[in-house]
């Protein structure tokens, strides 16, 4: 998105686009749901949206900052719809919105149960026809360089890993903009695709741009469970309870209206926990999602991704006496990089978007659809601060360093596997204290390890420098939900939770 914007309004300017994988793999390109934007069609308003989303939010989003990421967002969707992105209409030709939970009305716009893939499809095609953007795939950036002392600081540019090559190159740049997504990959159950290490994070944390409300992490309510898993779980959109699909425990009881008033349409942080409880209640590893009382044919039609998925495994989403089977997962940091609501940094010429930063537009969870709308509206926005500034990269003389590889690649996997084991037991949808002392120790442990690796940053070994990203903001997140003494959103401490009950 920032590359098409910044061609359209800076068009002599160079820019380069790295991915660490392919360019379409990220959390977006898995985004099923849809973008939340307000249209005149269903009755509803900037208002009603703004509100839904400090609801959502505790409260402890920043009001500005939301209403005027809600306001501009009309504008950012004509953008992408000029330049092609296909979307679900009704049979008189308006958007077909859909609901989510959380939110007061329909409103948001989608293309089937594939979104993220058909934005991806638009920007991504478009953004590979400019003629000033070089795109490079398989390439890691790992360490982002920088000249000067506090207010002096500027970005020179970032030390890049070719993952096809191994070898570590040096990009010159006066500007950097980090919009590598989020980490759930430091939890064995996520949403999240195998490349979301928290990469962006933790570089800018290691050049002293401080992470702000990591211990808010929220879970999906809804991915699929199954016994095959393998590093990513598929998520079970939150468009299909919308559509009417209800919760179920294993017992046959539907159980939402005993935690919320808006039982099955709640907010994510609330549908999580009341799931977590009834598995812990019931002794089970999912609940089900029932789909059997809603319309075969329209089912099919709209959310044929989830359909495909789930016969894949033989899963039957119609059986009229089960569901889909579904669980809590990882799914999205409403922390991250400490941005203004135009992406800059501290660090002048360092910018970050995306779930990699941290605007204040979620506060402490999420509301459903807001996350690829900030993506896009917050990169239009640094596409207008680039191009109506001038950045001057100042020269700098690299440490030479010889890079090496680390070829214990069993110790590499078997630390990154307790890592997930760990945060799913003691940083997940519950903590407590005790536990996060223990994740804490357990972190200090494994980071000192990997510190006494000489030059680390010019490690050749792409597991090595997902582990050390991974270990920085699982440490970040362990120390902020140590510190934060309230339960907010998507926050939840037992120990919070017993001092209050003592208190009253």
């Amino acid at each position: 998105m920032l590359a098409n914007s910044l061609a359209e309004k800076a068009p002599g300017l160079k820019m380069t686009l790295l991915a660490k994988g392919s360019l379409h793999e990220s959390n977006t390109h898995y985004a099923q749901g849809g973008i939340a934007v307000v249209s005149d069609s269903e009755g509803d308003s900037f208002e009603m949206h703004i509100s839904d989303t400090l609801n959502a939010g505790a409260g402890y989003n920043q009001p500005d900052v939301v209403r005027k990421i809600i306001h501009y967002a009309p504008e950012v969707m004509a953008k992408v719809f000029d330049w092609g992105m296909e979307y679900d209409l009704k049979n008189g030709g308006a958007p077909d919105l859909g609901r989510e939970g959380g939110h007061s009305t329909n409103r948001i716009i989608h293309f089937k149960d594939e979104t993220g893939k058909a934005l991806i499809k638009v920007l991504g095609r478009r953004a590979q026809k400019l003629s000033q953007l070089r795109c490079m795939d398989e390439m890691m950036a790992v360490e982002l360089i920088k000249k000067g002392r506090g207010s002096r600081e500027k970005i020179c540019g970032v030390l890049v890993l070719d993952l096809r090559k191994l070898e570590i190159l040096f990009i010159s740049a006066p500007v950097v903009v980090l919009a590598t997504g989020g980490a759930g990959q430091i939890y064995a159950g996520t949403t999240n695709p195998l490349v979301a290490t928290g990469d962006g994070m933790a570089m800018a944390a290691r050049a002293s741009v401080p992470l702000k409300d990591m211990e808010f992490v929220q879970f999906h309510p809804t991915a699929l469970h199954h016994p095959h898993e393998t590093g990513k779980a598929f998520l079970i959109t939150e468009a299909l309870r919308g559509f009417g699909a209800v919760l179920r425990n294993q017992s046959g009881n539907q159980f939402m209206a005993e935690y919320d008033p808006r039982a099955d349409l709640a907010p994510r942080d609330i549908v999580a926990r009341a799931i977590f409880y009834e598995m812990k209640k019931e002794k089970r590893d999912f609940v089900l999602l029932d789909c059997s009382h809603l319309p075969k044919s329209e089912l099919c039609e709209q959310f044929p991704g989830v359909i495909k998925m789930c016969k894949s495994l033989g899963i039957d989403p119609f059986n009229i006496v089960g569901g889909i089977p579904v669980r809590p997962a990882a799914h999205y940091f409403c922390g991250g990089i400490a941005t203004d609501d135009r992406g800059k940094s501290p660090v002048q010429g360092l910018f970050a978007c995306g779930e990699c930063a941290h605007t204040g537009f979620h506060g402490a969870n999420r509301l459903a659809s807001n996350s690829l709308l900030e993506a896009l509206v917050v990169a239009d926005w640094i596409a207008d601060e680039i191009a109506s500034e001038s950045f001057d990269a100042p020269k700098i003389a690299l440490p030479k360093s010889r890079p090496c590889a680390f070829d214990d690649l069993s110790a590499l996997r078997g630390i990154r596997k307790e890592l997930q084991n760990q945060m799913n037991e003691n940083a997940g949808i519950i903590r407590s204290n005790e536990g996060l002392l223990r994740l804490s120790h357990f972190l200090r442990e494994q980071t000192d390890f990997l510190a006494a690796y000489p030059n680390s940053k010019f490690c050749t070994t792409p597991e090595f420098q997902e582990l050390r990203n991974m270990l920085l903001v699982a440490n970040q997140l362990c120390n902020q939900s140590i510190k934060r003494s309230e339960n907010l959103g998507g926050f939840f401490k037992q120990d919070t939770e017993k001092q209050a009950e003592s208190c009253s």
